[in-house]
This record gives C-alpha cells, structure tokens and sequence, in this order.
C-alpha cells in the first residue's frame, strides 16, 4: 500500500470555492494548497482544510496525495455539497 508513504495533500478548488481560515485570511486567494499529512489522515474522512462557496451546490475539488518526492500515490475528486451560500462545506 503505498498510502503508507504520503507525506503530502495538493488540493486543487474549482471556481468560487475558497480555503478559510480565521488566523490566515489572505489563504481565500489561493486555488491550490499543499499540506503535510501522514498515513493516518489518508485513512480519515476529514483533512486539515476548510473551503467556503461562494453558491450553494456541489462543487468537486481535486485531491492529489504526494510522497516526498512528490510523485503522485492517488488522485481523488472530494464531491462537496454547499447548502447555504458562503456555509462551509461538507464532504
């Protein structure tokens, strides 16, 4: 299982969708993000990441999981269903 040897997430968001975080609002601005992780949070339903939508529906937002060298382990499209305007969204 490969999964044992991620180190990192890539996420990618769609158009309208933005990262949140109270203590580091320029994050809203970016389209992408890496973040460290291990095995264990690839065994999780949840990442360390909130998203915001700027409309209500279901959005996909494009998950690449990374080794240390980079080299793509597994790809995945997370299916985010925004209720409420601005809301966070859940998987």
């Amino acid at each position: 299982d490969r999964l044992k040897d991620a180190r990192v997430a890539e996420v990618d968001l769609p158009d309208g969708v933005h990262f949140v975080s109270k203590t580091r609002p320029e994050i809203a601005e970016l389209r992408n993000m890496r973040l460290p992780i291990s095995e264990v949070d690839t065994q999780r339903s949840r990442l360390p990441f909130v998203v915001s939508s700027e409309t209500s529906g279901r959005k996909e937002l494009k998950l690449r999981i990374l080794d240390e060298d980079g080299a793509v382990i597994q790809e995945r499209v997370l299916s985010v269903n925004f209720i409420t305007r601005g809301k966070q969204g859940k998987l």
